[in-house]
């Protein structure tokens, strides 16, 4: 499977899973800014997906540097979320209970999902990148070859030229 496959799965799951842990989040707080918070990091997130996702498909590269910005963002909120957690756990008395142990193990997974999707994201834009490169290289030794080329065609024109002069000059002399 290809790189753009992969990338498209994965930012189909990685929107699904952040559309359900928002939607979770909205429904544990009733506050107006968490819910509209909610809503712009899933609507921050889906933006990076496309963008993404419209990176690998035209190979630019440019599209690609958003959704690390946001990634990285994305990462280091849900690491500071599960160390409160943690702390939040640790105060009270349901440190075994199942809710908070489920919690956490769901804020770690995501937190590897990211992680891994970071590193697959930085591989894609390595790729994207040399590919571009290769095409590059290509252009600039196609126009080299044509400057030799024509550069061919003018030293034979010139010596054809001196060539039948110097045949005209013989028969002139003969």
């Amino acid at each position: 499977m290809h790189i753009r496959q992969v990338l498209v799965i994965l930012a189909i799951i990685k929107t699904i899973l952040v559309f359900s842990f928002l939607f979770l989040q909205v429904i544990d707080t009733e506050s107006p800014l968490g819910v509209f918070s909610a809503t712009f990091a899933f609507l921050t997130v889906c933006i990076t997906n496309i963008l993404l996702v419209a990176g690998v498909r035209l190979k630019r590269y440019i599209f690609l540097i958003p959704y690390f910005t946001v990634c990285v963002l994305f990462i280091f909120v849900l690491i500071l979320h599960l160390f409160v957690d943690f702390l939040d756990t640790a105060n009270s008395k349901n440190t075994v209970e199942i809710q908070p142990i489920l919690h956490n193990t769901v804020l770690l997974f995501m937190i590897c999902f990211e992680v891994y999707m970071l590193s697959v994201v930085w591989r894609a834009f390595v790729y994207i990148c040399d590919s571009n490169m290769q095409r590059q290289i290509e252009k600039i030794v196609q126009k080299k070859s044509m400057v030799k080329r024509s550069f061919d065609i003018e030293y034979d024109l010139v010596r054809n030229e001196i060539i039948k002069a110097e045949v005209n000059a013989n028969e002139e002399l003969v």
